[in-house]
């Protein structure tokens, strides 16, 4: 399955800057306009990591058409105030069992919840960090159920 790089077409709500229209990433492609999602994504609200999604090609880019299939992964982004509190949740989350990724330009980080975590710690740990305003938070896809 060859590793192809699609892009998902952003306003700028999501990404929150005006200049920023478009997210590319990663995929394993595994038909001529289907592909499984690989990397976590920082701004689209479209898909979330693993998800099947179709493509076209068009200027010589590969554009995100629509979501074939859901994975069951939540996508959870989350904008830090304090930088120094950064690594410390990613450590927790981690420990959780959701894989994050940081933006290196910015502080922000974007993770993964899979299928089979259970929200319910994460969540608590995402409330406890937003009460004490440390960072703030958005479930951006959010696909578990808790409460």
């Amino acid at each position: 399955m060859p590793h192809i790089k699609i892009a998902f077409r952003l306003t700028p709500e999501q990404s929150g800057h005006p200049s920023i229209t478009a997210e590319t990433m990663w995929a394993q492609q595994i038909s001529p306009r289907r592909a499984v999602i690989d990397n976590i994504p920082f701004y689209t609200r479209q898909a979330a990591l693993h998800d099947v999604v179709e493509f076209r090609e068009a200027d010589g880019q590969l554009w995100y058409t629509r979501t074939a299939r859901k994975s069951g992964h939540s996508l959870i982004r989350v904008v830090f105030f304090d930088q120094a509190r950064l690594q410390p949740l990613r450590n927790e989350l981690r420990r959780l069992g959701c894989p994050s990724e940081a933006a290196g330009f910015s502080p922000l980080i974007a993770v993964d919840v899979p299928v089979e975590t259970d929200y319910g710690p994460v969540h608590r740990e995402l409330e406890r960090g937003f009460a004490a305003e440390w960072w703030d938070y958005e479930e951006a896809i959010l696909r578990h159920k808790f409460g």
